[in-house]
C-alpha cells in the first residue's frame, strides 16, 4: 500500500513541477547528464527520483526509489544494489535539498553504493540541487 501511495505522489509531483515550472533545475541537471552520457548509457539518482523524465537516459535499476518503501518488497534492497554494483551506472545522481543536505541518504541502502562512488567516479557538478558524479574511464 504504501508503495502504492508513493508512486501515486511521485507522478502528482512531476505533474505540479510542469505546471508551476518549478523543475528548471531538474531541466538543467537532466541537460547535463544528456550531455555527459551516450545513449544506451544508464543512470542512477539517490534521494530524489524526479530527475529521470529530464534526461534521455535509463535508469540502472528497476528500484528507481529506493529507502523504506522497499522493505516490504522481499530481496529488493540486495537486487537495486546488485544492479548498482554490477551494471555501474555512468552518472550517479545525488539530491541535494535547498538546506545543503542529503538527508534521504542512508548508510543502510547507499553506503555500498557512496563507497563505489569514491573508488570510481569523479565529481562532474554540485549545481542544480544535484551532486552528479560521472564514471571513471567509461567504455
Amino acid at each position: 500500500m504504501f508503495f502504492s501511495e508513493g508512486i501515486i505522489k511521485y507522478f502528482d509531483d512531476l505533474l505540479q513541477i510542469g505546471q508551476d515550472h518549478s523543475g528548471i533545475q531538474l531541466i538543467n541537471a537532466g541537460r547535463i547528464i544528456d550531455k555527459n552520457t551516450y545513449p544506451g548509457d544508464k543512470i542512477i539518482s539517490l534521494g530524489n527520483a524526479y530527475i529521470y523524465p529530464f534526461t534521455q537516459r535509463n535508469i540502472a535499476s528497476r528500484f528507481f526509489i529506493q529507502g523504506s518503501g522497499l522493505d516490504p518488497i522481499p530481496n529488493a534492497r540486495e537486487e537495486f544494489l546488485s544492479d548498482i554494483m554490477i551494471n555501474k551506472p555512468s552518472i550517479i545522481a545525488i539530491f541535494i535539498s535547498e538546506d545543503g543536505r542529503n538527508s534521504h541518504i542512508s548508510d543502510y541502502y547507499h553506503g555500498p553504493i557512496l563507497e563505489l562512488i569514491e573508488r570510481e567516479y569523479n565529481l562532474l557538478s554540485d549545481e542544480n540541487g544535484f551532486l552528479l558524479f560521472i564514471r571513471n574511464n567509461r567504455q
